[in-house]
């Protein structure tokens, strides 16, 4: 799992890139865990006044078995 952070001067833009593998685990059953991390976020930006977004994106497996 990597995080990056990108700003283009109104928003922060939070990449997360996780393997195909662990999709699953970061998504959570009926999207709670990625909802959570979602609102957690929501409420630090709301409290520091910016505005942010968090893009879950899709790597490919780490290794081959």
């Amino acid at each position: 799992m990597e995080v990056t952070e990108d700003n283009d001067g109104e928003i922060f833009i939070y990449n997360i890139h996780v393997s195909d593998d662990d999709m699953g685990i970061v998504i959570g059953k009926e999207g709670k865990n990625i909802k959570a991390l979602r609102n957690i976020a929501k409420a630090k930006a709301i409290k520091d006044n910016v505005r942010i977004q968090i893009v879950l994106e899709e790597n490919q497996k780490s290794s081959e078995n």
